[in-house]
């Protein structure tokens, strides 16, 4: 917000007269154009003292008065203090005493605590946890319920303090009556910092991470995971920490650096405990793209009287690589040296007078004719009566010699018919004509012009060799052997070859799309005169390939060995799957499967290769309902209600009765969780 400027002499100035009895803010003035915009900081060393739990709003009156003209105004702005997470939760009651009887069944609620966070939000959510890991009791991470683990009887007599945990987002925790456990588990480096070329194959290793854990068991069994919230290029092997690509990086095409969050994870209960490390990996460019032109098939025509020096055309290229500066050469065309190319900014000059054919006013023919009378009437004058339109010819009038005035073209007039008419200066006047029959040779002035500049053909990639796969055409406007075109390739290619009569482009060797995609070829149409220098033309052919099935999946990184303890839970993480097909059709889409599971031990989603790690939880730890006698069969009586944070078809849930019916009284919906009587 703030005021427009409508006079240049205004000096506005901005002040809060109201709602800041603290000092905490100070207003500015920040202009931009014809516009003051007001800008309301707090003021330095303030940040502080702001506390929204103790005020989240400030209601500032700003007066602001323009000093020239003594103008002023006021206006209301409500300063909103947000949240931030600066307080961890509070038990209340800071203990709690419960008392439990014998032969107490498993999963018995048995006590709650209760804790509360004066954040909002999000800043508010906490959980709660056991400080250390009890045979005998467990505690809801959500409710605060705690239950029994195991059914107590007589054995387990006695006092059990048990040391919860409430913690918040920012792991600030309340510990009531416990003390925090630590768990000694860390990175080797606190960050790390790798480089790795461009074009390294899908499943390359580019670094690898180590953390280390002092606890033995399970709980000093540490998996690796990369953390980013979005997708990257990259994947890491869980229990060896080598990260490796999972696709082809492109310098020019891709992103340059990448950030990875990387957790190492142990298997301790009830809770895993984690570290997180930072990974920065650096993209090398390599020189692996050619020069191209801006420009290609460039035509032009200069002036016959072109001074020597002077600027002809300038050629531009760039390389996407910006490893090395762009130097330019002439290959060919440029035998006789009439021009010059600047090898760092590609300007073309004429270097030397490009010889004529033939010279202006130069005669090419001389006519006779006699009249026997004396005097005035003897003396004769020779003119081009007509078949000079294009004014290319004179006569002299005496002499009668026929000139060349101006440059002649075979392309456009290859023959003349001149009617050259003899006046004499007798009176009456007396005359006489000729039919003069000129005849412009060709000269090899026109280069060879394709079709396309641009050639783009799609082709599979299983495509046999020997197999045509363009026919590519340039036409010449001379005649003969000067229109005569022989094609070549610019560039090397031992994938395809052209003949150099016909233009027929083939395939000479095996192609692959996963190695290369895409074909980039210059084709050079050379005309082939008996003398004088070579004209051509160039034109791109681009051959894309076309993919088919011809690839395997493979695992990245490959599948190793793995060790697991007999006693792990159901639901355990055993190994994260990520396979690659090259192939990029709907055949390149992969699909999982465990083909040599005969037990049903394990699972494995058929399409993300996501093991089910995540069991399910119930909405409630204890379900309370009741029936009356004599109620007919199938009474709905209780709906049980529980997810499962697993996606896709692991989401799905099954429900069924474990125990407690023994005479067969109850069913439940495997589906729905509905249970009946």
């Amino acid at each position: 917000m703030g005021i427009y400027i409508t006079d240049p002499a205004w000096d506005i100035k901005y002040q809060i007269v109201f709602g800041d009895t603290s000092g905490l803010f100070k207003a500015e003035e920040y202009i931009v154009g014809d516009f003051c915009f007001l800008r309301i900081r707090t003021r330095s060393g303030n940040t502080d003292r702001l506390n929204r739990e103790f005020k989240d709003k400030y209601l500032l009156i700003i007066h602001a008065r323009e000093k020239t003209f003594a103008y002023e105004t006021w206006a209301k702005v409500l300063v909103q203090i947000l949240d931030r997470n600066d307080l961890k939760p509070l038990f209340s009651p800071p203990s709690y005493k419960v008392t439990v009887e014998e032969n107490t069944p498993p999963k018995t609620a048995i006590g709650w605590v209760s804790a509360t966070d004066a954040d909002i939000g999000q800043n508010a959510e906490f959980y709660y946890m056991l400080s250390t890991r009890s045979p005998l009791f467990t505690i809801h991470p959500t409710s605060g319920i705690i239950m029994s683990a195991v059914r107590l009887n007589a054995t387990h007599r006695g006092k059990h303090q048990l040391k919860v945990l409430a913690v918040d987002r920012m792991r600030k925790i309340s510990e009531g009556n416990a003390k925090r456990i630590d768990f000694h588990k860390h990175f080797t480096r606190s960050s790390y910092l790798s480089n790795f070329n461009e074009n390294l194959p899908p499943g390359s290793s580019v670094l690898s991470v180590k953390a280390t854990d002092s606890d033995s068991g399970e709980n000093g069994f540490v998996t690796y995971n990369i953390a980013n919230q979005k997708m990257v290029p990259f994947v890491i092997d869980p229990f060896t920490g080598v990260i490796s690509t999972t696709k082809l990086m492109d310098y020019e095409l891709m992103q340059r650096l990448y950030s990875l969050r990387i957790w190492a994870s142990d298997s301790g209960s009830p809770f895993r405990h984690q570290t997180e490390v930072y990974v920065s990996l650096f993209l090398n460019n390599l020189n692996d793209n050619v020069p191209v032109f801006e420009k290609i098939n460039c035509n032009g025509s200069i002036p016959w009287d072109l001074p020597i020096g002077h600027s002809v055309f300038t050629v531009s290229a760039i390389d996407r690589d910006e490893l090395n500066p762009i130097k330019y050469e002439i290959k060919s065309g440029n035998e006789e040296q009439f021009f010059e190319l600047n090898p760092v900014s590609g300007v073309i000059s004429l270097r030397q007078e490009t010889p004529l054919s033939f010279q202006f006013n130069s005669t090419i023919a001389q006519l006779t004719a006699i009249d026997s009378d004396a005097g005035f009437n003897g003396k004769m004058v020779y003119v081009i009566s007509s078949g000079n339109e294009e004014s290319c010819f004179d006569i002299d009038t005496e002499m009668g010699l026929l000139l060349v005035l101006s440059p002649l073209d075979h392309e456009r007039t290859s023959f003349y018919v001149l009617n050259i008419t003899v006046y004499d200066l007798g009176s009456p006047q007396k005359s006489t004509w000729k039919l003069l029959a000129v005849n412009v040779l060709d000269v090899n002035d026109n280069a060879p012009t394709f079709l396309q500049s641009t050639y783009l053909i799609p082709i599979p990639e299983d495509i046999r060799m020997g197999t045509t796969v363009a026919v590519l055409t340039a036409n010449d406007a001379d005649t003969d052997d000067n229109s005569r075109v022989k094609y070549s390739f610019i560039t090397h290619s031992d994938k395809f070859a052209i003949n150099s009569v016909t233009g027929e482009v083939i395939v000479t060797a095996t192609l692959d799309r996963e190695l290369e995609p895409q074909h980039i070829l210059k084709v050079e149409a050379r005309d082939q005169p008996q003398k004088g220098h070579q004209l051509f033309a160039i034109a791109d052919l681009v051959i894309s390939l076309e993919d088919v099935n011809d690839n395997s999946p493979y695992c990245i990184p490959a599948l190793n060995k793995i060790n697991v303890p007999e006693d792990l839970p159901l639901g355990t993480t055993l190994l994260f799957l990520e396979a690659f097909d090259p192939d990029t059709t709907s055949e390149g889409e992969v699909e999982y499967s465990l083909i040599t599971d005969h037990e049903n031990t394990f699972h494995l989603n058929e399409f993300t290769g996501d093991i089910n790690d995540n069991p399910p939880q119930m909405s409630r730890t204890v379900f309370y309902s009741s029936v009356l006698e004599n109620s007919p069969a199938n009474t709905s009586i209780l709906q049980v209600e529980a997810v499962d944070p697993d996606t896709d078809s692991q989401g799905k849930l099954t429900f069924l009765i474990i125990n407690g019916n023994h005479q067969g009284m109850f069913a439940i919906n495997p589906f729905t969780g509905k249970d009946f009587f």
